[in-house]
């Protein structure tokens, strides 16, 4: 916890004050009045870098995919990987990064509810900043595959891909939070053959089934 009584906080102090109480107390604070006197500041001091709890949080979420991104980026042998190749180096670098901040993934990540395919088709409103970092990453990923011929150039069905895979996404940082194998081998094991069963469906004649099936789940539910 940051001192109190100090004269500037800034934008990282008060993210990490923010997670302290949350993961200290296993709650949020009461309200920004209430987080803000604890450390004797005006609330304005707050919001001139947040304008909620919900803008914190969304700010973690939203690093936690461009970290990942950064650490690729300064990996050589990843700029002359195969689409499929960084989008598995993608999966597995965020997981293991995500071992560093495991307590608020699980104390804080928007969980789903099980048996209950709608949650597929709802974006969480603090997931917002991490789908479009990540699904513009994605979309370039997706282009580079179509040029390269690992994607097949299905006109008006692969701008769908980003999105899909987010929804994978998401699906896997739930997965790994229910994870209680060993080292979490089970979700090595389970990105592996999502990310491959993904490039192998699109490298296919597959894909028009699935797509739409996924379709018809979207409009039953509208």
């Amino acid at each position: 916890m940051a001192e109190k009584g100090k004269d500037i906080f800034d934008k990282e102090t008060l993210f990490n004050c923010y997670w302290d109480y949350y993961l200290e107390e296993g709650k949020r604070p009461a309200s920004v009045y209430k987080f803000c006197k604890n450390l004797s500041i005006e609330e304005v001091e707050f919001y001139q870098h947040f304008s909620s709890f919900d803008v914190v949080e969304s700010f973690f979420w939203e690093k936690s995919v461009t970290e990942t991104l950064e650490a690729l980026a300064s990996d050589e042998e990843y700029r002359n990987f195969s689409t499929r190749q960084k989008v598995l180096a993608y999966c597995y670098t965020f997981f293991t990064i995500s071992l560093n901040h495991r307590s608020k993934f699980l104390l804080a990540f928007p969980r789903f509810p099980k048996n209950e395919l709608s949650h597929l088709f709802r974006y969480p409103k603090s997931l917002k900043k991490f789908s479009s970092v990540f699904t513009n990453w994605v979309e370039e990923r997706i282009r580079e595959g179509v040029q390269n011929e690992e994607i097949v150039d299905r006109m008006g069905i692969h701008k769908f891909y980003p999105n899909l895979l987010c929804l994978v996404h998401w699906y896997l940082i739930d997965y790994n939070l229910n994870d209680s194998s060993s080292k979490f081998e089970d979700t090595d094991i389970l990105i592996e053959k999502v990310v491959n069963t993904f490039f192998d469906t699109v490298q296919s004649q597959v894909f028009e089934s699935v797509f739409d099936l996924f379709r018809f789940l979207i409009k039953s539910r509208t």
